[in-house]
């Protein structure tokens, strides 16, 4: 190393010392109670500020084998960070300088080759577990921009380092396939589970069930509070007893049988919004109304001691609290089996075990504080002058604490935990009174003490993780009531993340994007950026997918039924190992099948000689069926129906005959209670186009007609207005009641004889609605086509067809060999 190098690392060190003694003297200045050198930067417990305290002792540790360097340059960063008070939380900054604990040399004589290594040891590791690409990525920028300002305040030469692209890409693409793998653990279907588990475990709680404790069955009722309204688990845990409130008659709802009394009052929940939302109402899902009332009121119950420990020490924060039984302790000194007394607040004795347990834990460490001052610790009569067999006690005196010190350590601890309760995460505390607070709960042990429910203690308590089951700790209410759910087709114990029931609703109330916008569903959710949707959209591709279609126009929705039918088709041929092929030749469609589905279709059917070629009769209840249903499948979807050009009704055959008599009444009726129906609608006035409906009852109306006359007028003049009818339903309703009108005329017609074939003309209606559908679609219609056949044929006629009259072919006829052959039998006979 040359003299200039060595000068220039002697300048940076003598750089740093002088940073340092001016972050003491500021920090000093600032935060008098706070000591620079100390492990422990109490910020927000001394002074209650923004930012949470500071920690140093696991960095010590880390860095006790380095450079000093290392520790006083990260102290100085803290230090100028809190100088400027815009930091809420330490946790980036300590990961970030963290990954320098593997330099052996000092930080001045830190080179860009060190840190570039140090990118290749990130990489090798978030490659090895994707899961840590993500935080390595945020820690080189961290540190970056920390070696960056020690550089320009000369404690550094000047590196120029940051994370290079490669690096960067590198670390994004294995974040990207950690999202994926944790999206594929975290998907609606195992969420539908856990939410399922939690209904279970719901029901154990409001049955009170024995495997529950207070504590259990009152994190259950926490958790069905996150089920109202999508929120962060903060937000329950920040909530006040007041935080709930009632809007009377939001909205208008008829009052008949008292049925609209749910919808006349909403309840909200006032919760602090996420990331930085200010408080509002969110309101609780209806079904959830009733379910929250017994929640909140639990959570309520199992929390009342806690409650009034809390309102006493908020009123007398001086006077440690006693139950009016063990008043009379008060100022005198306190034995062993008092003190047992006094932290379970019972006026019961305790056993010898209970007592011994007090002697190992309060008493001792009473007892040690107290060790230099000599009144302290006196001896007074025992109590307990008999033993638990009667006999005479034979211990005369006993050891006993003053009042003073009994109270001062207990008042300490109460107090203690009083500021622990208000951190309810890493990030958020609760600021209104205690006594106030709704997630307080009633621990069995420490009775002198109030509790209240954090993030850590109520994930516990609904997810058991590894760690804690080898540690043998206390499993979650989902195993304590046996509760387990199916996970990638194995039986996994049931569990819920305080997250959870966020992301089961956001997904939920995604997936109903046709009545709820992503403006409602993130103002339900109080957020402050709609971006945030995302992180808890757990909704597949083909979810999204199928919600970002277009919506079907009205014209479209008549062929759903269709669309529907050639689905179940399918399904239909690949069954029976039906093949059809149709080849499109001159307007006529050519259909292939196989023999087997001929013999399969003509058993048990009637078989007949039409056209040189033998055609299958299929029977229905109007008659019969022409249709050849094994050469092309029917995809009319409605059954042989009425009005169908292929269907015939053989007249004298009384069950199909008396079948269309009913068909005919029904449509009658069917059209008549269509009219009444558009009279009410006029004289009640529910019309959204009253002038219109107007004009089309006068229309109806003029020639004096009633209802029953006015049926029988439309369903005769059917294809003169058919044109006219813009509903689909309706006209097709008229038109069966036409075709239905026609036959039952030409059954009761005595000049039409028996066996007489019955059959309705309409080319239009067959077996092929689609192919009506796509005539439609590229001609306009079958008149539309007829008329532009006749057109063409006008400028070319040599193309239009020609008849070419009648001719006698009777020569073609073959004589019948049989009745040949009878006769040459008979003569011969």
């Amino acid at each position: 190393m040359n003299r200039i190098v060595e000068q220039e690392l002697i300048r940076n060190a003598g750089m740093l010392q002088a940073l340092a003694e001016t972050c003491r003297e500021d920090l000093k200045r600032r935060y008098p109670d706070i000591d620079f050198d100390g492990r422990l930067w109490a910020f927000r417990k001394l002074y209650g500020t923004r930012m949470l305290d500071m920690n140093f002792s696991s960095t010590i540790e880390m860095f006790s084998d380095r450079h000093p360097s290392y520790m006083l340059a990260f102290r100085c960063l803290i230090a100028r960070k809190a100088l400027e008070g815009k930091t809420k939380t330490w946790k980036s900054a300590l990961a970030a300088w963290r990954l320098l604990n593997r330099q052996t040399i000092p930080l001045v004589e830190l080179r860009r080759h060190h840190l570039v290594e140090l990118e290749e040891e990130q990489i090798k590791t978030a490659t090895a577990r994707p899961l840590a690409a993500k935080p390595s990525s945020h820690a080189l920028s961290q540190l970056s921009g920390m070696l960056d300002q020690l550089a320009r305040l000369n404690i550094i030469g000047n590196l120029g380092w940051g994370p290079s692209a490669e690096t960067r890409a590198t670390l994004t693409k294995l974040e990207n396939l950690a999202i994926e793998v944790r999206r594929k653990e975290q998907n609606i279907e195992v969420l539908d589970r856990q939410i399922e588990g939690l209904s279970d475990a719901t029901k154990a709680m409001l049955l009170s069930d024995e495997r529950l404790t207070a504590m259990d069955r009152s994190a259950i009722a926490v958790a069905n509070i996150l089920m109202c309204a999508p929120s962060r688990i903060n937000e329950p845990l920040c909530m006040q007893i007041t935080d709930r409130y009632t809007i009377e008659d939001y909205a208008t709802r008829p009052d008949f049988e008292n049925g609209g009394k749910l919808y006349q009052s909403h309840q909200l929940l006032l919760m602090k919004g996420s990331k930085g939302a200010a408080w509002s109402g969110k309101p609780i899902l209806n079904f959830m109304i009733g379910l929250s009332d017994t929640c909140w009121n639990l959570i309520r119950e199992l929390g009342t001691r806690s409650r009034f420990l809390l309102e006493h020490y908020e009123k007398t924060p001086d006077q440690l609290f006693l139950p009016p039984e063990l008043e009379t302790l008060r100022g005198n000194p306190v034995s062993k089996a008092s003190l047992w007394q006094i932290i379970n607040l019972t006026a019961q004795a305790p056993t010898v075990k209970e007592a011994h347990g007090v002697t190992k834990g309060t008493w001792n460490v009473i007892a040690k504080r107290q060790k230099d001052n000599a009144s302290a610790v006196v001896l007074i009569d025992n109590p307990r002058l008999r033993r638990s067999d009667n006999q005479r006690n034979p211990i005369v005196k006993v050891t006993a604490l003053s009042w003073q010190a009994v109270e001062t350590v207990l008042l300490e601890r109460v107090r203690e935990r009083m500021a622990i309760m208000r951190r309810v995460t890493d990030l958020n505390t609760y600021t209104g009174p205690l006594s106030k607070m709704l997630v307080l709960v009633d621990c069995p042990r420490g009775n002198y003490l109030p509790y209240a429910w954090n993030y850590e203690a109520l994930r516990h308590r609904l997810k058991t993780t590894s760690a804690r089951a080898q540690r043998g700790l206390k499993e979650s209410v989902f195993i304590q009531l046996g509760l387990q759910m199916t996970v990638n087709g194995k039986l996994e114990d049931c569990y819920l993340d305080p997250h959870d029931p966020r992301r089961w609703l956001t997904t939920k109330a995604l997936e109903a994007k046709e009545r709820l916008s992503d403006v409602l569903i993130n103002k339900w959710a109080n957020r402050v950026d709609i971006g945030q949707l995302a992180a808890y959209d757990l909704r597949t591709a083909e979810q999204k997918a199928d919600q970002a279609e277009m919506p079907v126009p009205h014209e479209l929705q008549v062929l759903q039924s269709i669309t529907t039918g050639l689905k179940d088709l399918e399904a239909l041929e690949k069954s029976y190992g039906l093949r059809t092929d149709i080849v499109v030749a001159q307007g006529d469609s050519l259909a292939v099948t196989s023999v087997d589905a001929v013999i399969q279709a003509t058993e048990d059917r009637p078989a007949a000689l039409s056209g040189n070629q033998i055609i299958i009769l299929y029977p229905n209840r109007y008659g019969i069926c022409l249709h050849q249903h094994h050469e092309i499948p029917c995809r009319a979807y409605s059954g042989c129906s009425a009005g169908c050009n292929e269907q015939l009704t053989v007249k004298g055959h009384l069950p199909t005959n008396e079948e269309w008599r009913k068909q005919n009444e029904l449509n009658n009726r069917s059209i008549v209670n269509q009219l009444q129906a558009l009279i009410t609608a006029r004289e009640w006035g529910v019309a959204d186009e009253p002038a219109m409906l107007d004009a089309h009852l006068l229309t109806l109306v003029k020639g004096g007609l009633d209802v029953p006359a006015m049926a029988e007028e439309l369903i005769q003049r059917f294809h003169e207005i058919k044109d006219q009818i813009r509903d689909p339903n309706f006209k097709n309703e008229l038109e069966a009641a036409f075709v239905a009108r026609g036959v039952v005329t030409r059954l009761d017609d005595p000049s039409v004889p028996g066996g007489a074939l019955i059959k309705d003309h309409n080319p239009g209606k067959h077996a092929s609605p689609g192919y009506e559908r796509a005539i439609e679609a590229q001609c306009g219609g079958r008149e539309e086509m007829e008329r532009q056949a006749a057109d063409f044929h006008k400028k070319c006629p040599e193309l239009a067809p020609r008849a070419l009259g009648l001719e006698d072919q009777r020569h073609f006829l073959k004589g019948d060999d049989r009745d040949d052959e009878e006769d040459e039998d008979g003569q011969a006979a």
